[in-house]
């Protein structure tokens, strides 16, 4: 709206008697306004009166916040929660993990039990209630639209019986776009970390990027460093499998741990002998 208005964040502060900092805030999603501030932006951004009761039924709405608030759900990755709710487009490369929104249930959970922010059942069933939360744009009519590019080594760490079955039901979702990139592809840019890129359907939120480490997530809305990302999104796809190909590769990879797991029992079959309580 300021932009629309032609007014600079100087200029947009100045004239709603805001201070710089106070508006980026708000433009940035990290805090709301106050209702006076809402009429006093919305005047010097032109906007009739006529026309402003939606935006503040808008306020109202996210006044109560989502699932993901720092009140329902503390301060975890809230941040990309809300964002990766409201984009249109996901584009995700995994590095050491299964993507969080083609996870099973019991994968997850090993997963947060293993964290070192602290392997504990709690924060173990906080990732499963989150993760089973953002899935949901997954399984119910949507406009998302994801694209996970997996590293190869995730495929032969891990992966359970469910964890397969989800994978390759993902992938035939018309709405999914999966790829596999062979570890046989060598050094390439792939290996510096993970990182996601967010699109969004309205023309007036710009695209984000997100990578994390182990202190946690962290968000990117530089302008050059949000097409950098894009850039390597997309140059990873160009080099990893086509989705066909990946589908082949990951239930060739499904049938082959079935089978070492089945001779695993064949070769340790459970103890009768033991003497029950």
């Amino acid at each position: 709206m300021r932009l629309a208005a032609k007014l600079s964040p100087s200029s947009a502060s100045i004239a709603a008697h805001l201070v710089r900092n106070r508006l980026h805030r708000i433009e940035t999603y990290y805090e709301l306004p106050t209702y006076n501030e809402l009429d006093t932006l919305l005047n010097v951004y032109g906007v009739r009166q006529s026309e402003q009761a939606p935006y503040r039924q808008l306020r109202e709405a996210a006044a109560m916040g989502g699932w993901w608030s720092r009140g329902k759900h503390g301060d975890t990755n809230c941040w990309y929660y809300a964002a990766e709710h409201d984009a249109q487009h996901v584009t995700e490369y995994a590095l050491g993990a299964v993507p969080d929104l083609l996870q099973s249930e019991d994968y997850t959970r090993t997963l947060g039990r293993q964290l070192e922010t602290g392997p504990t059942r709690m924060i173990a069933d906080e990732r499963v209630n989150a993760v089973r939360r953002r899935q949901r744009r997954m399984t119910q009519p949507t406009d998302l639209e994801f694209h996970a590019i997996v590293h190869e080594p995730i495929l032969h760490q891990g992966i359970t019986p469910p964890q397969w079955t989800k994978l390759i039901r993902f992938a035939l979702q018309s709405h999914v776009t999966l790829q596999v990139l062979p570890r046989d592809n060598g050094l390439h840019r792939g290996l510096t970390g993970p990182v996601t890129h967010l699109g969004f359907s309205d023309p007036g939120v710009p695209d984000e990027a997100y990578t994390r480490d182990v202190f946690g997530d962290y968000t990117e809305t530089a302008a050059e460093h949000v097409v950098h990302t894009r850039q390597l999104v997309r140059h990873l796809a160009d080099i990893a499998l086509s989705p066909e190909e990946s589908l082949t590769l990951i239930r060739n990879a499904s049938t082959q741990a079935s089978g070492e797991l089945t001779r695993h029992h064949s070769d340790h079959p459970a103890d009768s002998s033991q003497p029950t309580n």
